[in-house]
């Protein structure tokens, strides 16, 4: 089971990675946290109604999740 968690850390840190430099729309789930529609977790700084959907632009790679700004 270990083995599998491990290999399950990686393919998600290599998706995220995948994913920067790239832009995408999500929805907004509460402050600063949006979902892109691959569901990709997007954490952001900034203001956006929740529900609404935002463009975002992708920063940065982390292990459960990306950075991005809004556009």
């Amino acid at each position: 089971a270990a083995r599998l968690r491990e290999l399950a850390i990686q393919r998600y840190r290599l998706f995220h990675e995948g994913l920067v430099g790239g832009a995408g729309h999500g929805i907004v789930e509460k402050d600063g946290e949006a979902r892109l529609e691959n569901f990709a977790r997007v954490a952001f700084e900034g203001n956006a109604p929740r529900g609404s959907i935002v463009k975002l632009a992708i920063t940065e790679a982390a292990q459960d999740h990306v950075e991005g700004i809004l556009l």
